[in-house]
């Protein structure tokens, strides 16, 4: 048995008998590799994946998802769970996302019912034997913290008017539009004048159906249409939608003449409204 005594065993064996070199040597250097073992031990055991990074929850129209990175040196056969808090409560499992891979994320917009309830999430990574620190979001209140996107909008010219037909977003759920209505309060309006760039605005109560009047005849307007709500201010705006409002009226009609070599032939156009759609 070939032994390699460190300098703890020399010393022992100046200080001990001679004869029991041999029995001295052999138990030092056994308690010397077992604390090298247990140290190294201490040292893997503390060793754990990195925690997921960049983790927050993504909210539009009512639609919350969780996002979230893998940590930097995360094996590939990582795996992440997603646990949500709400308020007073314990951490609870999301049913949905309990072995993600690191490419997806986990839609949260079941789990968060209570529209005015505080909540919040958090993301582990794991492997058949290690698993990470947890990795926590901000606090998250669905009213006030979802982005309301830009509600559907048809613009019409009517004389000296523009009709506006609004609607909530399309999305995913019958409950999310409901929640979407609950929440508008009112809408605010832009009115733009192509021809030179005047505008105005206007700040009116949510309405499925909007007449805004006094407005040129027979001229183009550009209207940008975004809701609002009390208790929220993260509102995105629509495109501009583009009408013509209609022409001046005439009761007796427009007589326009065709100038030839030989005669004049009159030309008659009815009262009519001519109108121009645009979205």
């Amino acid at each position: 048995m070939n032994w390699h005594p460190s300098v703890v065993t020399v010393w022992t064996v100046l200080y001990f008998d001679p004869g029991l070199y041999f029995v001295e040597a052999c138990y030092i250097n056994v308690l010397i590799y077992l604390g090298l073992f247990t140290c190294l031990s201490f040292i893997l055991a503390g060793v754990s994946l990195p925690a997921p990074v960049n983790v927050s929850i993504d909210s539009l129209n009512m639609e919350h998802t969780l996002n979230f990175l893998p940590g930097l040196g995360t094996s590939a056969d990582a795996h992440f769970r997603v646990q949500i808090l709400r308020f007073r409560n314990s951490w609870k499992p999301v049913a949905g996302c309990l072995e993600l891979a690191a490419t997806q994320t986990c839609n949260l917009t079941g789990e968060f019912t209570e529209t005015l309830q505080q909540y919040q999430a958090r993301v582990q990574a794991f492997t058949p034997t290690q698993e990470s620190n947890w990795t926590l979001t901000g606090h998250f209140t669905p009213y006030t913290d979802t982005v309301l996107g830009p509600p559907k909008v048809s613009v019409s010219g009517c004389g000296n008017c523009l009709l506006l037909q609004v609607s909530p977003p399309t999305s995913g759920s019958i409950q999310q539009n409901k929640q979407l209505q609950n929440l508008y309060s009112g809408l605010l309006c832009v009115v733009r004048r192509t021809r030179d760039g005047a505008q105005f605005s206007l700040n009116l109560a949510y309405e499925e159906e909007i007449l805004i009047r006094y407005l040129q005849p027979g001229v183009e307007y550009c209207v940008t249409v975004t809701v609002t709500a009390t208790i929220n201010s993260n509102s995105m705006p629509t495109e501009p939608h583009c009408a013509f409002t209609g022409p001046p009226a005439s009761s007796s009609g427009t007589q326009l003449f065709m100038h030839t070599n030989i005669h004049l032939y009159p030309i008659t156009y009815m009262n009519t409204a001519l109108c121009e759609g645009g979205s």
